[in-house]
């Protein structure tokens, strides 16, 4: 369920013994996951990743006009609640139960489920919820640590054109594919007063990818670089760009896009970092 909300695939691994024999709780653990699968396949064959970023109870997968609410961690008080889900909610209802409906309240851009006192799996229950169209979510906002530094990261980047999110081997995340303007990552803070910052950013790239452009837009300016080669797709390193002085309190939009159209992959990113100067 985690990778399937995520945008990716599983790739089961099964080793059996010297004898040739499925370890027992091997089988236990497909058995159960089988049961599982029997009522709630549709929440994972053929959906894509969640538009969400963190869901603090469980996942979410998407299919067309509908979410499928992965429920690990029920709350207390029974109250399921959904934050930044533009688009009107139709109805839903539990996954294997469709005759069982969840009432529902809308606000805005926050839902709140009532859940039944008893949930049909101890695991993890599927709540099928249908939209008036494609979810639509509003963009998070990046919030500052504790010394007002902004972090940037590939979990948290909106992504447009061919840009991805990608594991790569070292059970790491990074954005990758993106090979032209077109291809971008975006993100949104709010800055309380004006502030000058340090622009940093944290990448991994091939040699073959060293001097390729990328542009970065903030605050009405536009940063520009070139790729350096850092020793391989997953040796990332961390590079000190220009200072930045944002003058006007408010929402702020951060890009990042290659600089023009290039034959391979930009890099692989990891983060863009605003630290205060004061």
């Amino acid at each position: 369920v985690t990778v399937a909300s995520r945008g990716g695939n599983y790739l089961l691994n099964i080793g059996p013994t010297g004898e040739g024999v499925i370890p027992e709780e091997s089988v236990r653990v497909l058995r159960r996951v089988g049961q599982w699968m029997q009522g709630n396949s549709e929440s994972i064959y053929g959906a894509t990743g969640s538009p969400f970023l963190e869901i603090p109870w469980g996942y979410c997968t998407v299919k067309g006009r509908r979410l499928y609410l992965h429920v690990f961690d029920p709350p207390a008080d029974g109250i399921l609640k959904l934050e930044g889900l533009i688009t009107d909610v139709r109805g839903a209802y539990l996954l294997v139960a469709p005759q069982q409906g969840i009432p529902f309240t809308q606000d805005g851009p926050e839902l709140r489920f009532e859940l039944p006192p008893t949930l049909p799996d101890t695991i993890n229950t599927v709540i099928s919820v249908e939209l008036a169209g494609p979810p639509e979510v509003l963009p998070p906002v990046t919030l500052p640590d504790e010394k007002g530094t902004f972090t940037f990261g590939h979990y948290t980047a909106r992504t447009f054109g061919a840009t991805v999110k990608r594991f790569n081997r070292k059970g790491k995340f990074h954005l990758s594919k993106w090979a032209a303007p077109k291809d971008s990552a975006r993100w949104f803070f709010d800055l309380k007063q004006p502030q000058t910052f340090q622009l940093s950013i944290t990448y991994a790239a091939q040699p073959e990818w060293a001097g390729q452009p990328f542009s970065i837009r903030l605050g009405g300016q536009e940063i520009t670089g070139e790729v350096a080669e850092t020793g391989g797709w997953y040796d990332y390193q961390t590079f000190v760009l220009d200072t930045v002085a944002l003058n006007r309190p408010g929402r702020e939009k951060l890009i990042i896009h290659p600089g023009k159209e290039i034959p391979r992959n930009l890099m692989y990113f990891k983060a863009l970092e605003l630290y205060p100067v004061h």
